[in-house]
């Protein structure tokens, strides 16, 4: 997730909902789960980032 310009910290991973990670079996899957919960991702994103807007919030491999 990436913030507008401007601001120190301009990106988050997300790894976790609930205590539990957030691991999917395709990008697909990914995709999904970002658009049925993208009000609660926008509200993630603002609350890490003194209310900035979001700018970007895609899926991505973490290399882990």
């Amino acid at each position: 997730m990436f913030v507008a310009l401007g601001t120190t910290n301009d990106a988050i991973v997300v790894e976790q909902l609930n205590a539990k990670p957030l691991v999917f079996e395709s990008r697909t899957k990914c995709l999904e789960h970002m658009w049925d919960n993208i009000e609660t991702l926008k509200e993630f994103g603002r609350a890490n980032f003194d209310n900035s807007p979001v700018k970007e919030i895609g899926c991505y491999e973490t290399g882990a």
